[in-house]
C-alpha cells in the first residue's frame, strides 16, 4: 500500500499579488523594494547567485491587504492631546 503524498502547497509570485490585491504589478514591485510587502512565505533561488522568486499563501496577501495603510495615510502626523 502506498502513503498518500501530501497536497501540494500553492505559492501567488507578484503578479498573482498585483491581481489578488487589485494593484499594477509594478507598484506591487517598488512595494517590495521600498520593504512595504510581508516577508515571502518561500523563495525560489534559480541557481547560486541567481534570480530569487518570491512567493506568498493567498491567505497572507489577503491579511496584509486587509490591514495595510491607506494609500496617502501619514503616519507622522499626531494630533496634540488636549491636557
Amino acid at each position: 500500500m502506498t502513503t498518500p503524498q501530501p497536497k501540494p502547497q500553492r505559492f501567488v509570485g507578484l503578479t498573482g499579488f498585483a491581481q489578488r490585491v487589485g494593484l499594477a504589478p509594478g507598484t506591487i514591485s517598488s512595494y517590495g523594494r521600498k520593504g512595504l510587502l510581508p516577508p515571502p512565505d518561500v523563495i525560489i533561488a534559480e541557481g547560486e547567485g541567481g534570480r530569487q522568486i518570491r512567493g506568498w499563501t493567498p491567505a497572507a496577501i489577503d491579511y496584509w491587504a486587509t490591514h495595510r495603510l491607506g494609500q496617502g495615510r501619514r503616519t507622522d502626523l499626531r494630533r496634540p492631546k488636549n491636557t
